[in-house]
């Protein structure tokens, strides 16, 4: 693969590192992370990857990051639409270094995104934002590059085994089998030059050029 889950989990940490509004980091759901034996430091950003699809030179996949925060009750609303606010512009800025950070784009790409509110009245009263990134990860792996040794791939609808291939000319009077990686150097083009049927002059120029 090109782009790998482990990838995806070291970038989001760096986000999640760098913003100064976020304290914690955590690989996994909600519910894990709020029940780790340690306590947790809010404001948590929290994320991890699902996915049900594979296509041929990509994978797509659903990048599901939630920030929240611990809000207190004072009064009848307290500070929920604060925490609300607050929560939601870290899920923007992280939107916004996913949707245009070079380094993110060389892993995938963004076909969708959405944000809905959550409220959690567990051990910890928090609230904020999931953010579901619809992610198509990068993987330009051939039959060719896994780590397999000694299988036989069998043709199989539109699988294509590693094969020798034929280079020839025009006229058949030039052929060459190369196996499958090897770089073949075509031979120069010689010209004879002749003067009233005697040879002038011999010389070569590169094929192709």
């Amino acid at each position: 693969m090109k782009s790998t889950l482990n990838q995806i989990n070291r970038e989001l940490k760096a986000i999640a590192d760098a913003h100064i509004q976020v304290n914690t980091y955590y690989w996994g759901d909600f519910l894990n992370a709020i029940n780790q034996d340690s306590a947790v430091t809010y404001p948590l950003m929290c994320c991890y990857v699902t996915g049900n699809s594979l296509s041929k030179v990509t994978i797509p996949v659903t990048i599901n990051i939630i920030i929240a925060d611990k809000f207190f009750k004072t009064g009848r609303q307290g500070n929920l639409n604060d925490t609300e606010s607050d929560t939601l512009q870290v899920v923007r800025d992280v939107y916004q270094v996913i949707s245009k950070s070079p380094r993110w784009q060389n892993l995938g790409k963004i076909s969708g995104a959405t944000a809905s509110k959550f409220l959690e009245k567990g051990a910890d009263e928090s609230a904020g934002w999931v953010l579901a990134i619809s992610f198509t990860m990068y993987d330009t792996n051939s039959v060719c590059d896994l780590p397999m040794i000694g299988y036989d791939f069998e043709e199989s609808g539109d699988m294509q085994n590693c094969a020798d291939v034929l280079i020839i000319n025009s006229d058949d009077t030039f052929s060459y089998t190369a196996s499958s990686g090897e770089t073949y150097t075509l031979p120069d083009t010689v010209y004879n030059v002749y003067f009233n049927s005697v040879l002038q002059q011999t010389f070569s120029v590169p094929t192709l050029s």
